[in-house]
């Protein structure tokens, strides 16, 4: 049995194999396993999420959702990924994989 540290990592992992299968196939089962995994963090990690969620809100209404499809090219910020939002608030993208572009 892997101790938190180690679980911690494989779940990172998985969560990236998972992200790279649902942009590989947009299948809504590899969008299920997406979201196992980050149940999985969640809980590790001891957020609620009722937590979460607030702070997915507070989010959305300080930066906007992804419902307008607007689209910035800003390679500046994200190495070359273009960012879906509704407002120009963009964080830099660095964390996310090469492969996602």
């Amino acid at each position: 049995m892997a101790d938190n540290a180690e679980y911690r990592e494989k779940l990172k992992e998985k969560l990236l194999e998972e992200v790279k299968e649902f942009c590989e196939s947009e299948s809504i089962e590899e969008l299920a396993d997406i979201l196992e995994v980050i149940d999985a963090i969640s809980n590790l990690k001891k957020f609620a999420h009722t937590q979460i969620q607030s702070i997915r809100t507070t989010k959305i209404d300080e930066r906007g959702a992804f419902t307008k499809k607007i689209i910035m090219n800003l390679p500046a910020l994200t190495g070359g990924v273009s960012v879906y939002s509704n407002s120009v608030a963009v964080r830099p993208l660095s964390c996310l994989p090469c492969w996602v572009t």
